[in-house]
């Protein structure tokens, strides 16, 4: 049943409910007022204090680029973004997933950073490699790498994905994450072997422009002339950094598309109001009079009131993270970090022990500090951590001494037992020394030192007697490395072990020497010319071997005349010895590989 109210009526009892309902507003105002003076206007802890209206949360846009150092959802430098929403965009390829990226990886993210709120969140995050194509050769000894006609520099800290340092090989097709250098040279944070054949048509490569030359439509990037003449872009000039795609033909690379990437290539990376941009990378020139600098190949300027963390005299070479101001396209704020691209040690070994507590691992009674920023990787599983890590897993360290002498790990790979075994590389710049049974301790590990291992001193090879005298001298004041390998039976052999005495003014190891026509050469190549039955050319240097030389032909001894039978234009051939006079190498050991693994 229900009543049906008429509704003039309505409206009066409406009009009396209101009025009751306000006249009960008013004397409760009222009481408070009088609570309120009685306790002499102040606060009562009988009476409760009023909430104070929420303030409303504040969203910026900013833009970040960085080094991806982790997954779930995305690490980047040791800080989580949240992707759950995130339009991925990969090689200029829309609509990716997360799942095309790796550690190591440098991106660029446009974030929503809400305040309040620790973690931030990803609208787009955009990965585009630095160069990508076919090696054509790699010196070992000088980790570098051509590729795409362009010379890649690699070390301790970069991420082999897909392949190992050992196993990459000339005619390999790989692509290549990283920054420049002062040198013009990419240092790669990540080197994976391409397995995207969708744009393996083309070839690409980044550097700075030099050598202009608006009438032939040339410029150089490092030492390759780029023919710019049937690429979309024109407004090309000295000095901007850029990213050319085409493919090299007789020595020129012929570019279909340049694309220039300076101060407002960042901020267009977001349609919404970009409130700063945080970019990272190695500084590539300072100019201390008009208060410029230039990060990855890009120049900005120093803001008046621009605040320093740490130290304020930048040097070429340093690792930077800075923040721009989007309107002014001036720094802010920058620090230096070189720990994110200079390493102390290296090690191999098997977990033995694990801290949960005050994460820490112990390797060959070593022990190593996991921190925020350490960059985790494992080729089968993307989510490794230090919480998934197990006792006796096989791992390859990277390492940076604080001011504790505490080896904080900057880079940590777990291992299969075939990629563990296939190559070890040890590096430390703290060791010691046994002269009574010939041994050197490097991170933990004795190494028994004979004639049969190949000894160098500032890349100059040596002999026994001479190198211990050089090692009991150098601890502290040099770096050491030692590398190796197991052999058919499981026996680990060491190959080679190398004394770098040689520093600059400011401590670091000195670069002088790794010019490729000084010193000992690790060195492989493609044969282009054949000069006589003991000289050929291999990527335009000219290689001397003799009846002294161990020749091999897929792992196989063999002698002088035929190995030179074998050899032709084209055919890959790795050799190990040092420079002559800066004119010719002379071999120790060559070895020609015909057949595929």
């Amino acid at each position: 049943m229900f009543f049906l109210i008429y509704p003039p009526i309505l409206k009066i009892i409406q009009a009396v409910g209101f009025f009751i309902m306000n006249l009960h507003k008013v004397a409760l105002a009222l009481i408070s007022s009088q609570l309120i003076l009685a306790c002499g206007g102040g606060g009562s802890a009988n009476v409760p204090a009023q909430t104070p209206p929420m303030s409303p949360t504040q969203t910026n846009t900013i833009i970040k680029t960085g080094v991806i150092t982790g997954f779930g959802s995305i690490y980047v430098d040791g800080q989580r973004f949240i992707t759950d929403t995130t339009m991925f965009n990969v090689n200029g390829q829309a609509g990716q997933t997360i799942e095309q990226l790796q550690v190591g990886m440098k991106i660029s993210m446009s974030v929503q950073e809400s305040s309040g709120e620790q973690t931030s969140t990803v609208r787009n995050l955009y990965y585009d490699n630095d160069v990508e194509g076919t090696v054509s050769a790699i010196d070992r000894n000088n980790q570098q790498l051509e590729v795409a006609g362009t010379l890649v520099q690699y070390n301790d800290l970069t991420h082999f994905i897909g392949v190992t340092e050992a196993s990459l090989a000339v005619n390999t097709r790989i692509e290549i994450s990283g920054y420049l250098n002062g040198d013009g040279i990419l240092v790669a944070t990540y080197i994976e072997l391409d397995d995207d054949t969708t744009n393996d048509a083309e070839q690409y490569t980044s550097g700075v422009v030099a050598n202009l030359n608006t009438d032939q439509q040339t410029f150089t990037l490092q030492e390759l002339t780029v023919d710019y003449s049937s690429a979309n872009e024109t407004s090309i000039e000295d000095n901007l950094k850029v990213k050319v795609e085409g493919n090299i033909l007789n020595g020129i690379f012929v570019a279909t598309e340049v694309e220039i990437i300076d101060q407002s290539f960042y901020s267009s990376l977001s349609d919404d109001d970009v409130t700063r941009i945080e970019r990272e990378g190695i500084v590539t020139a300072v100019n201390a009079g008009n208060r410029t600098i230039t990060v990855d190949g890009v120049l900005y300027q120093f803001a008046t009131n621009v605040v320093f963390e740490g130290n304020s005299n930048i040097q070429v070479n340093d690792f930077v993270e800075i923040s721009i101001d989007p309107v002014t396209n001036q720094i802010t704020e920058v620090e230096t970090s070189n720990t994110h691209f200079d390493s102390d040690g290296k090690v191999k070994g098997i977990i033995s022990v694990i801290d949960t507590t005050n994460q820490t691992i112990t390797v060959n009674d070593q022990i190593y500090f996991f921190t925020n920023t350490t960059r985790l990787e494992d080729d089968d599983d993307r989510y490794f951590s230090f919480t998934s890590i197990n006792l006796n897993d096989r791992v390859e360290i990277a390492y940076v001494m604080d001011s504790q002498s505490r080896k904080i790990i900057q880079r940590i790979e777990r291992e299969d037992e075939a990629e563990y075994n296939e190559e070890w590389e040890l590096e430390s710049r703290v060791f010691s020394v046994d002269l009574a049974t010939q041994t050197v301790t490097v991170n933990g590990i004795n190494i028994v030192l004979t004639d049969t291992i190949r000894l160098v001193i500032d890349d100059d090879v040596t002999d026994l007697s001479t190198f211990l005298t050089a090692l009991t001298t150098s601890n502290g004041v040099a770096e050491i490395e030692v590398e190796g390998a197991f052999d058919g039976n499981g026996q680990f052999v060491v190959q080679k072990i190398e004394l770098e005495r040689e520093h600059d003014n400011d401590g670091q190891l000195s670069s002088d020497n790794d010019q490729l026509e000084v010193g000992y050469v690790e060195y492989e190549g493609t044969v282009s010319n054949i000069i006589d039955n003991t000289s050929f050319m291999l990527n335009g240097r000219e290689i001397r071997i003799d009846a002294n030389t161990e020749l091999e032909l897929n792992d196989q001894q063999v002698s002088m005349t035929q190995f030179m039978a074998a050899l032709q234009v084209g055919v890959t051939v790795e050799i190990e010895g040092s420079w002559v006079d800066g004119a010719y190498i002379y071999a120790y050991e060559a070895e020609i590989e015909t057949h595929d693994d």
